[in-house]
């Protein structure tokens, strides 16, 4: 009889993070704003070819996506970075809404994300600004899980698009009790979450998306399954995602979708954008995350300024909420 492979042959043959950095130019993390964090080799997407657009539609944009990612105390935190052109370039139509629109019709998922392994199920009905699914994912020979996760949406007066996923890590909840677990799954642990910031301006718009996962006391993942998660699974995700956003506007199932608007999310996204140009006309600020001087900061908007200002008061009268951002404070509303 033959002898069981060990883990580590069964193990996922890919790239490594020292491979991965030999073979393209890393960029590095101190111009974009994030010192301390650790680059890895762009992601190329073929936006050009993938649209059919004229070159001049991509032109003074980097359509690469940027990876970084770091331990920060007891967390391991990934960021990617992403920009395009703000407006489709043949329909009236707008990127911010197929990036959106992706992370929210989460029955369509498995189609980009590659550890999702059977179409997520909303769990209760979704409404403007908040949604929650069950999900279910498989690494093979890492884990089979279950899980219910939850998204809170934020839309400012001057176009700032905010996305929270979080998994729901309390299993008292009622949505993780009425689950269901196949046979061979169980309940996913840990407190996972991600959040994406999409700033808009006239001609193109960045996706800053931030993946956050809480680990044990002085954990940190082996190198072969970070390998993975770095140099496979987002990668991946990120060129899948390129493939069904850009036919996402001739798509018959999203097509239907954006016109029945149930909850009036796409008409709310139409109203960012054109928050975000008429923000930009007025002040003449024109947001770019790949540029410090234009890089947009908490201060860059209204409702960051008053997320500072709240947590000031709240610290001054001794109940502060720590360092004043758009992700501690005002994602933290639903």
């Amino acid at each position: 009889m033959c002898a069981k492979p060990s883990i580590e042959s069964r193990r996922p043959s890919i790239l490594s993070l020292e491979s991965m950095r030999s073979k393209a130019s890393i960029p590095k993390s101190e111009k974009f704003g994030f010192p301390g964090w650790t680059g890895l080799a762009p992601v190329r997407l073929d936006m050009k070819t993938l649209l059919k657009a004229p070159a001049e539609y991509f032109r003074g944009i980097d359509s690469s996506a940027k990876l970084f990612w770091r331990y920060e105390k007891n967390e391991l935190q990934i960021k990617i970075l992403l920009q395009l052109p703000t407006d489709h370039p043949t329909l009236p139509t707008s990127w911010p809404l197929a990036v959106v629109s992706m992370l929210s019709e989460v029955d369509l998922m498995s189609a980009f994300n590659p550890v999702v392994v059977a179409p997520p199920q909303l769990v209760r009905p979704p409404s403007l600004d908040f949604i929650t699914w069950k999900e279910q994912v498989k690494i093979r020979f890492v884990m089979s899980e279950v899980g219910i996760q939850e998204m809170t949406r934020l839309f400012t007066e001057d176009g700032l698009i905010v996305l929270k996923i979080s998994k729901v890590a309390n299993t008292s909840d009622q949505r993780v009790q009425d689950l269901q677990i196949p046979r061979g799954y169980k309940y996913t642990e840990g407190a996972d979450e991600s959040i994406t910031a999409l700033c808009i301006s006239e001609r193109q718009f960045t996706s800053v998306t931030t993946v956050r996962v809480p680990l044990p006391q002085g954990y940190k993942i082996p190198s072969w399954l970070l390998n993975f998660i770095l140099a496979w699974v987002f990668p991946t995700m990120i060129r899948k995602m390129a493939k069904v956003a850009s036919t996402i506007s001739s798509d018959p199932e999203y097509v239907r979708r954006f016109e029945a608007d149930e909850v009036g999310l796409y008409a709310r996204i139409a109203k960012a954008v054109s928050d975000a140009k008429e923000y930009e006309k007025s002040t003449g600020r024109v947001f770019n995350a790949y540029n410090p001087v234009t890089r947009p900061r908490c201060d860059s908007f209204r409702a960051g300024n008053l997320s500072e200002r709240v947590d000031l008061f709240k610290t001054r009268a001794g109940v502060g909420m720590g360092s004043a951002s758009i992700d501690s404070l005002l994602l933290t509303v639903k």
